[in-house]
């Protein structure tokens, strides 16, 4: 008799730590899902302000007057982490910290314009381009 309710004390136990397996498998596994998307939005929301700013610079080039400015709205944060922005001598960064970036040459238009070095940190919200005759720089 007594072996009976061993048995049935057993079978609880295994079903208890069968559950528990499952969970765990469970939870890592919508884990791993979840960060992997969480790096495509990353890089996806990077893309889009790469192309925001990139379209604002090259509207404020094909501008007439000889000095100008544009302000541009800005998200705070990619993928809840802080970016910056970075305009060179080659093109335009959009980039994380030790992550992702996303690059534009702008057109080549560096030919024909001076990119001054300049770099952004996106916790304003926004962005000042400064056109002032062939040189453009960030703020």
């Amino acid at each position: 008799m007594a072996k009976i309710g061993q048995v049935l004390a057993f079978e609880q136990i295994v079903l208890f730590s069968l559950a528990v397996s499952i969970f765990i498998a469970t939870y890592f596994i919508f884990n791993s899902y979840t960060s992997v998307y969480a790096e495509f939005a990353e890089y996806d929301q990077l893309e889009q302000i790469k192309e925001t700013v990139a379209n604002s610079i090259l509207s404020l080039l094909l501008s007439t007057n000889s000095s100008s400015s544009i302000v541009v709205k800005i998200p705070k944060f990619a993928g809840q982490k802080p970016y910056f922005i970075a305009l060179r001598e080659n093109g335009l960064y959009v980039y994380v910290r030790n992550g992702r970036e996303s690059f534009s040459n702008l057109y080549f238009m560096n030919k024909t314009y001076t990119f001054k070095k300049s770099t952004i940190l996106s916790g304003r919200g926004k962005l000042i381009i400064y056109k002032t005759g062939n040189s453009i720089i960030l703020k």
